[in-house]
């Protein structure tokens, strides 16, 4: 009997053993077949050459000849005037065709390519470098950038470190400040900034949007030009806002479209607000819209993810902050309701709070609400700031002098903006935007020419290299219109 037993325990457990065996294999081989490779760069890295361009946009972007080599190494990507030391790379399997597609707008130029899947390599420094690679074997990639593609070959395996050696001492020298508060190494810097005009008439509002470019060389010699659409950066490039409003037959339009500035006439790209009663923006970035919305001489704010907004899905304060942001809404409410006299009118439900803006004040992006207050039987509106730790990447807004510093600057001063270098400093009055060097004891170096209906909805900054590209993209591009204005003292 113990023999039998004996047995029967051995039978089960080699039973066992080799459907283990079996089950393991089965698992390990497909986990390979969908393995994505463990060093993304290792087929990236290297000198590529430009064989060919195609344009895939109907306008032709003059920054594009003076793109030469593309160097890939862990430590640093150059491609033509753009670069980055902190590079960081990730990787997907797509179909090529389908890729293109949605990248060019154009199927015609993507029906040359397979549907095959291959890799697509995103290479990004978390600030203004991003830059997608079509891997399409060993030795050839593609490169979409600013309406063209670019058809490369690989020439060198690796990148020479004399050759990186060189970008990373131009990269330290940039952002090096010495004890006396001067750079070592100034650099052109470039600042859009995203105007809003709003005049109001007979209790009507007109509302106007324009974009004004300002570049200053490393001797502090600015230049401005400006747009009548409001032109911002992404990372896939640079795009525009347009705004339209229709009134016809009682009914009321306004829309807000967003598109990239190299999309021609498809829509494939284009992201559309649309609303039936006044609406006007009150923050632009690159990833988020801020909208306040007036019904009924009521206010209501809202804030959209641009690659999302064609489906007028506001955020709402979960997705804004999370948990610490609801319970900032809610201390906030029974600060407001602290007084029997006062009541507010508010959904039960915070998570789902989205009367959320973005405004601007004193020199910082904050959010904003407002509460319908009903105190003695009279509705009032309430403006609140909200400090909210944020998950969204807004504009950087660090000043480099405190907010009383800057009124004892300039004592008139409503916002101001500081460089990413902290050596431009700009401050914004009722009828001029003064430019100050900051790094020489704040000397003037020049003023932009503004109106009292004017206020600032868009700030960004880009230093050196960066600065040269956005300045030929905003003055070469056919679609963007610009003009030179004067007004400025030495």
């Amino acid at each position: 009997m113990k023999k039998t037993t004996s047995i029967l325990i051995g039978t089960i457990v080699l039973i066992l053993l080799i459907v283990f065996i079996m089950f393991r294999n089965k698992e390990q081989s497909a986990v390979e077949n969908v393995k994505v490779p463990d060093n993304n760069l290792l087929v990236a890295a290297g000198v590529w050459e430009i064989d060919k361009k195609e344009n895939f946009s109907d306008s032709k972007s003059k920054v594009s000849d003076e793109i030469g080599k593309l160097y890939v190494d862990e430590s640093i990507v150059v491609f033509g005037k753009r670069f980055t030391i902190n590079p960081k790379f990730s990787s997907k399997f797509v179909s090529l065709q389908n890729y293109l597609n949605k990248k060019t707008n154009d199927e015609n130029l993507s029906k040359k390519f397979t549907k095959d899947k291959k890799m697509i390599i995103t290479i990004s420094d978390g600030s203004k470098f991003y830059q997608d690679v079509v891997v399409l074997d060993k030795d050839n990639i593609v490169l979409p950038y600013n309406g063209i593609l670019y058809y490369m070959k690989k020439t060198e395996n690796k990148v020479s470190r004399t050759f990186i050696e060189n970008y990373q001492s131009i990269y330290e020298s940039k952002y090096y400040e010495n004890r006396g508060n001067n750079l070592k190494d100034k650099e052109n810097i470039a600042l859009l900034i995203g105007i809003k005009n709003k005049v109001v008439r007979n209790d009507k509002s007109d509302v106007t949007y324009r974009t004004i470019l300002l570049d200053i060389d490393k001797q502090n010699n600015a230049q401005i030009y400006q747009t009548s659409l409001l032109f911002f950066p992404r990372k896939n490039g640079f795009w525009v806002m347009e705004y339209k409003k229709n009134e016809f037959d009682n009914n009321y339009v306004e829309q807000f479209l967003a598109k990239p500035v190299y999309s021609g006439e498809s829509n494939k790209e284009k992201r559309k607000l649309e609303f039936d009663t006044p609406a006007e923006i009150t923050y632009l970035g690159p990833e988020y819209i801020s909208i306040v919305k007036t019904k009924d001489q009521f206010e209501n704010y809202s804030i959209y993810d641009i690659d999302k907004m064609s489906n007028n899905n506001e955020l709402n304060i979960d997705q804004i902050g999370g948990k610490e942001a609801v319970n900032v809404l809610k201390n906030s409410i029974a600060e407001e309701t602290a007084d029997s006299n006062v009541e507010i009118s508010i959904e039960d439900k915070n998570e789902d709070y989205k009367n959320l803006g973005i405004v601007r004040n004193s020199g910082k992006w904050n959010y904003q609400t407002q509460y319908n207050i009903k105190e003695n039987n009279e509705i009032k509106l309430k403006n609140i700031i909200l400090n909210i730790v944020s998950h969204l990447n807004l504009s950087p807004d660090e000043l480099s002098m405190n907010w009383q510093s800057i009124k004892n600057l300039k004592s008139s001063a409503i916002d101001a903006y500081s460089s990413p270098d902290k050596r431009i400093l700009i401050v914004q009055t009722t009828d001029e935007i003064l430019i100050f060097d900051y790094s020489s004891d704040n000397r003037l170096i020049g003023s932009i020419p503004i109106t009292k209906d004017d206020s600032i909805i868009m700030s960004e900054w880009a230093v050196g290299n960066y600065a040269e590209i956005w300045k030929k993209e905003f003055k070469n591009n056919e679609k963007i219109p610009s003009s030179f204005i004067t007004n400025l003292r030495q």
